[in-house]
């Protein structure tokens, strides 16, 4: 049984995973916009209290379609999770 990704829990995941990304798909430039977006702001500040961002949120920010999005992001967390392991 295939196990369905949540975009949710990606976008969360790559929150916390922001710098290591900034380094891993550095040469990925259909990846720079959604790196840009989640480095621009820091979610995980207490202070500033920023809820984590919606797909409709990167969406607007990157000018990349939502199916698109969706496109990138499972293979952004499965080709750079899997390649950060080996």
């Amino acid at each position: 049984m295939k196990t369905q990704v949540s975009v949710k829990h990606i976008v969360i995941d790559f929150i916390y995973l922001k710098n290591q990304l900034k380094d891993l798909f550095k040469d990925k430039k259909e990846y720079q916009p959604i790196i840009d977006f989640l480095c621009d702001k820091d979610y995980l500040d207490d202070e500033l209290d920023l809820p984590f961002p919606k797909l409709k949120d990167v969406e607007e920010a990157t000018g990349l379609k939502s199916y698109t999005l969706r496109k990138l992001w499972v293979k952004f967390k499965s080709w750079g999770l899997c390649k950060k392991l080996r």
